[in-house]
């Protein structure tokens, strides 16, 4: 039996009119009048909604951005409302947006909001003297999706602000209890920021031309794409171009005359990339219709509103703004835009005076613990730069990247997390979005691929490595509180899978439901949907990465079950990685070529991956005597292996460290070299593939949260600290000195700060070492050699 929340135990129920709860795309607005006599000291309100929210307190926007739950385990907001509720009358309003359809980060769920408002001992709850109208300015029902995993995108009309729906008062039927529908939890983690505008620039103004005749159903996005463009210079743009600087308090006064079958536009450079919300500042005659467009480049000399084959509506990355008359403002909070770019296309406008046009940052609060020095350039900036994007992709969980998908998996978030632990020493944020894959995990022993989601197909190796994700977690943290509160699922599913070994090997799901993906890579990528099942119409397929992954697997649990006070269980489990381990290597070696096979089965053709290699290092099934030869392949520049990209890198990396003096000094030169390439054409965040924007038919990331890994290598290797024992009670410093000419860093433990440099001196390794009494180092052989310095 759960015990009820705070929010439940107010006598406050789900509101939403009954005739929309199941509809798709609804925007309703709710309102409650009360009074108050005195403000507590602490006033707050308690807020939960499916799918988002926006709350306002008399006028003034308090807060937004609903936690990412699920629809039998919702999450609830509290907010301070310190200085904001008054004496007397109060008007309390909440906007809720029900996307009401499945995407990659949002589960669909039934419409609904729940609130109380706590001030002293009194409460103001969701119920009754709830009053609600349809937020008629947006446009209803299904729009455009921006992406499969971001959902839909919008239009708002400011003139229907003007000429609203009256107040309806909740019915009995509009209302559903708490026991139908719990509200478990108080959000895990901190609320995000609101920032002030990002600093921008008009670099860009012109006229366009749109052929409506050519395809009268294109999306706004399609539209925008297809308009012709035609430059003009500022002092012939406007009645004044001598700042072109945004948020500008005297406005840009577009003078030009635009064309009856078109508008003007305007690009605007954030001068790096941010994520945020969309705001508009402007001074415009009644009806002016405002499309924007956002991206991350300008490599067709424009923004990509729509990226995608040509009638294809898969990509749409522009909503649609229509003015009323005056000076007005407007975000919009229900959808988080990644990018450095934005492109307004204005039509039917007698008057458009541009104040401000870019996004409010949305940062989560984040303290920098860690640091790494270095005089290198270089890799001081690519540290830095790499640190940027890890924040770039933190919001309600680790994210791929923020413009095309927001979405969380484990395997990019292994990499973020061990880049955040000594970025941020910070432990809460990881934990709760590794709890989200807790709640999906399927009778089938796999988690879903993203979560909160519930998507046709799911990548098993990822499900692997969510276990590794949670056995990293407690290594750091030394917090077994998340560890034993998943203990119950984890071994059921290392159960499941050990309970289908054929020759003490894993064989790969068949069916439409998976997509054995391992890399970006010739071979690697994989497959889903119709006909891919045919793969296996002969027999059993065997993955050399999926097999590995779940080594990894086993060996986390061996951990997780250890924190969890189950010695049985985890020595039961270490036997099963053995077992593997030795299954690992006779099923994939193949001794002609001195390699492990990719795959095995279904008359696989032979694959051979740098990647697979990689694995095999990493989770010591190569017996010794073959390792030199392997690590040796790995750092050829002309091998014949199907080279590892970008997200998977860590991996390779791995298995070359595991020999740092030999190899140390060219996994940071390959680490210098590929990162500077993407800071050399103007990266301000790192890259999904080298290939950049041109990936992905053009639709590559240029902001990925598993590309920011030189983090983690220059303080776990370059720098050399690393936790041996949960929460660094034991850990190694060994630094990779023929890497470089010394380093310093500042690693955050939950003990507290370990701080350490080295250098050579006249061919002597100097260094200095301070860290918590509590924590016990383990010095490399090369230390044991050098001179420590007080």
């Amino acid at each position: 039996m759960v015990s009820p929340s705070e929010i439940q135990a107010s006598g406050a129920v789900w509101v939403w009119p009954a005739e929309s709860r199941e509809l798709v795309g609804q925007y309703v607005r709710f309102r409650h009048e009360f009074d108050v006599d005195r403000v507590d000291d602490v006033p707050e309100l308690l807020i939960s909604a499916a799918s988002d929210y926006a709350a306002y307190l008399n006028g003034e926007f308090v807060a937004w951005n609903q936690y990412g739950d699920f629809p039998w385990r919702k999450v609830y907001d509290r907010i301070a409302l310190t200085r904001r509720l008054r004496a007397g009358r109060n008007v309390l309003e909440i906007v809720v947006y029900h996307v009401g359809e499945d995407f990659f980060r949002y589960l669909k769920g039934p419409a609904g909001l729940i609130y109380a408002l706590r001030n002293g001992q009194t409460w103001i709850a969701s119920g009754p003297q709830t009053q609600w109208r349809t937020e008629s300015a947006y446009r209803q029902g299904p729009m455009p999706e921006v992406t499969r995993p971001l959902g839909p995108t919008f239009e708002y009309d400011a003139r229907k602000t003007q000429n609203v729906d009256p107040w309806q008062t909740i019915r009995p039927q509009d209302t559903f209890s708490t026991d139908e529908w719990p509200v478990r939890d108080e959000r895990p983690i901190e609320k995000l920021r609101l920032e002030p505008p990002a600093p921008a620039r008009v670099i860009a103004q012109g006229v366009f031309r749109r052929d409506e005749s050519s395809n009268p159903d294109a999306t706004v996005a399609r539209r925008m794409l297809s308009d012709f463009l035609s430059p003009r210079h500022p002092q012939d743009f406007y009645d004044h171009s001598g700042d072109l600087r945004l948020p500008n308090a005297r406005g840009l006064n577009v003078r030009h005359e635009s064309p009856a079958d078109g508008g003007v536009y305007l690009v605007i450079d954030l001068g790096c990339e941010e994520a945020g919300l969309l705001e508009l500042d402007i001074d415009a005659s009644a009806g002016a219709i405002v499309d924007v467009a956002w991206g991350e480049h300008l490599d067709i000399l424009r923004v990509s509103a729509s990226i995608g084959p040509r009638n294809a509506d898969s990509r749409n990355f522009a909503s649609r703004y229509i003015a009323r008359d005056g000076r007005q403002t407007f975000m919009h909070p229900f959808l988080r835009l990644g990018g450095r770019y934005l492109q307004l296309h204005v039509s039917g406008a007698k008057r458009f005076v541009l104040h401000y046009a870019g996004l409010r940052p949305t940062p989560y609060p984040l303290e920098h613990r860690g640091r790494f020095e270095t005089s290198d350039w270089l890799l001081r900036t690519i540290y830095d730069v790499s640190v940027r994007t890890l924040e770039l992709c933190m919001h309600e969980h680790y994210e791929d990247c923020p413009w095309r998908e927001q979405s969380l998996y484990a395997n990019d978030a292994r990499n973020q997390a061990l880049c955040g632990y000594y970025a941020f020493g910070e432990y809460r944020f990881p934990a709760a979005s590794f709890m989200l894959f807790a709640e999906t995990l399927r009778d089938d022993g796999y988690t879903e691929m993203c979560a909160p989601a519930r998507i046709e197909f799911t990548i098993p190796s990822f499900s692997m490595l969510w276990v590794a994700d949670l056995g990293d977690h407690y290594l750091y943290s030394g917090d077994a509180s998340l560890a034993r509160s998943v203990w119950p699922k984890v071994s059921r599913m290392m159960d499941t899978h050990l309970s289908r070994l054929v020759d003490d090997v894993l064989p790969c799901p068949t069916g439409n439901g998976y997509w054995h993906f391992y890399d970006w890579a010739a071979g690697l990528a994989g497959g889903y949907g119709p006909g891919y099942e045919r793969v296996f119409v002969d027999g059993v397929r065997f993955d050399a990465p999926l097999n590995a992954c779940f080594v990894m697997a086993l060996d986390a649990a061996v951990r997780l079950a250890r924190a969890a006070d189950d010695p049985t269980a985890a020595e039961r489990i270490a036997q099963q990685a053995r077992r593997l381990r030795a299954g690992f290597h006779a099923k994939f070696w193949n001794t002609e070529r001195e390699l492990y096979k990719t795959y095995v089965g279904c008359d696989a053709p032979d694959h051979w991956a740098e990647l697979t290699q990689s694995l095999a290092l990493c989770i010591d099934a190569c017996p010794d005597n073959l390792t030199d030869a392997l690590r040796r392949h790995l750092a050829r520049s002309d091998t014949e292996l199907v080279a590892t990209t970008l997200s998977q890198s860590l991996y390779k990396f791995w298995a070359l460290l595991q020999d740092a003096p030999r190899y140390g000094g060219w996994v940071f030169q390959t680490v210098a070299d590929q990162w500077s390439g993407m800071l050399r054409q103007g990266a301000t965040s790192f890259w999904e593939t080298l290939q950049g924007a041109e990936d992905f038919d053009h639709a590559g990331s240029l902001c990925h949260g598993w590309s920011a890994i030189p983090v983690y290598l220059y303080h776990a290797y370059l720098t050399g600290i690393r936790p041996l024992e949960p929460g660094f009670r034991r850990f190694v410093v060994d630094p990779v000195v023929s890497a470089g000419s010394g380093s310093a860093a500042v690693v955050p433990t939950p003990a507290g700060p370990i701080e350490f440099s080295w250098r050579w001196v006249a061919d002597r390794l100097h260094y200095r070492l301070v860290h918590p009494p509590q924590l016990t180092p383990q010095l490399s052989p090369a230390l044991a050699d050098g001179i420590r310095e007080s």
